[in-house]
């Protein structure tokens, strides 16, 4: 909870811009906590993932990277990490985690 908490401050001071906290379900139910950052006139939207056992703050570099580039960023924290429910599957329900923020994004 420490790293999520820090890293909602952090996204804020590293893009400079406002995010805004959401809560999406997949398809088979499981309840994800992600972030949205869209600047303004954005030029499209990127999906950016954390790696395996750890949270939607870990690539915070390149989201801040993204948004500075004029680009929407939706970020989740994958079923069973960070502040999402669920198991970690190592990929094979992970798909619907992608599905869901992209669903969200639009």
């Amino acid at each position: 909870m420490a790293a999520v908490l820090w890293g909602c401050f952090a996204v804020s001071q590293a893009t400079h811009r406002p995010f805004e906290s959401l809560t999406v379900t997949t398809a088979d139910g499981v309840r994800l906590a992600g972030w949205l950052l869209i600047p303004s006139s954005p030029r499209g939207i990127v999906v950016v993932q954390h790696g395996y056992g750890t949270c939607r703050a870990d690539p915070l570099q390149l989201i801040a990277l993204v948004v500075r580039g004029g680009y929407a960023v939706v970020s989740v924290d994958f079923r069973g990490h960070g502040e999402s429910g669920g198991t970690c599957s190592f990929g094979k329900r992970e798909r619907l985690d992608i599905r869901a923020a992209i669903d969200a994004a639009l």
